[in-house]
């Protein structure tokens, strides 16, 4: 059976005369799938803008909600930030109150030196030892501040130095007890001696105890002898600086030798009977610049000094 065809002639500009020929059938197949593939285009792109509809919506639901907890936050930061600058400016009230504080303090502890300072001045006194602290003055300069204008660390410097220098001297200068318990039984000065029972002068006081009774540095010093003596017995000589020195005599027992470097308090011997004794005791002697002087002036500082401490 002959094939249905479809004839298509085309005519050109120079008369001639083309003829197509093509199966009526597969003009039809062709149709059906243009057709076929139009629909699946035309699905294919509702089913795209579809999908691209829900994720624009889940977009659009993500930003709303990163909008609303960026939101959120905004307000936590900035309540946070309120709360740390009302921390801040607590912590410059409470700066601006230590700094208060520091002011008065400093304000209190120099008095305090100032009265310290002087009390030390006024023992000093009392033993007949006079220091003035004052500056080189050919050694100085800088422009003019009023002393109303100096800051309070150069007055509390300056009364430091003061002190310091007065403290250095005091800790020499002895000024405690050689023994716990003073029972005087010789005084300074002229008396009769013991033995040839004749008119002598007695260069210390002699403090009786017993044997063995503690004997105490009555300054900062360096032994500077520590011996035997025919007359002193075992004794030790303690250079204290400043002209200061003293003695301790008729010993049982010296427990620092040359050399050694001792501070008030510290035991440095015991009492004994050696040497050109009567009996137990101790004798003590202060020199002042290589001259014996009454130790009774510088023990009764010790009752001035005593009181202050206790203030």
């Amino acid at each position: 059976m002959p094939k249905k065809m479809l004839h298509i002639i085309i005519t050109s500009e120079a008369d001639k005369v083309h003829t197509l020929c093509m199966p009526k059938k597969n003009i039809t197949n062709i149709f059906l799938s243009t057709i076929i593939l139009t629909t699946f285009l035309f699905v294919a792109t509702l089913l795209t803008i579809n999908h691209y509809k829900t994720d624009n919506l889940t977009l659009q639901n993500h930003i709303t909600a990163l909008t609303s907890t960026m939101g959120e936050e905004s307000d936590r930061f900035k309540n946070e930030l309120a709360d740390r600058q009302k921390e801040l400016e607590s912590y410059k009230d409470q700066v601006k109150n230590l700094e208060q504080e520091n002011i008065d303090l400093l304000a209190s502890t120099i008095s305090r030196l100032n009265e310290r300072s002087e009390m030390i001045r006024k023992v000093m006194h009392e033993v007949g030892v006079v220091i003035e602290v004052e500056e080189d003055p050919q050694h100085s300069g800088g422009r003019y501040i009023a002393i109303e204008d100096a800051p309070n660390a150069n007055i509390s410097d300056e009364l430091l130095l003061k002190t310091d220098r007065y403290l250095e001297l005091f800790n020499s200068v002895p000024l405690s007890r050689p023994l716990t318990k003073m029972r005087i039984t010789s005084k300074y000065g002229p008396r009769i001696d013991p033995f040839k029972k004749t008119k002598a002068f007695h260069a210390g006081i002699d403090f009786g105890g017993r044997i063995g009774d503690n004997i105490y540095a009555t300054g900062n010093g360096v032994v500077k002898t520590s011996g035997v003596d025919r007359g002193y017995g075992k004794f030790i000589l303690v250079d204290h600086g400043h002209g200061y020195r003293t003695l301790y005599a008729h010993l049982s027992k010296r427990s620092v030798k040359r050399g050694d470097k001792v501070s008030r308090g510290q035991v440095i011997g015991l009492l004994g009977n050696t040497g050109r004794s009567t009996g137990p005791h101790l004798h003590y002697e202060v020199h002042k610049n290589k001259k014996t002087v009454n130790p009774m002036k510088y023990l009764k500082a010790v009752d001035v000094i005593s009181a202050w401490n206790t203030n």
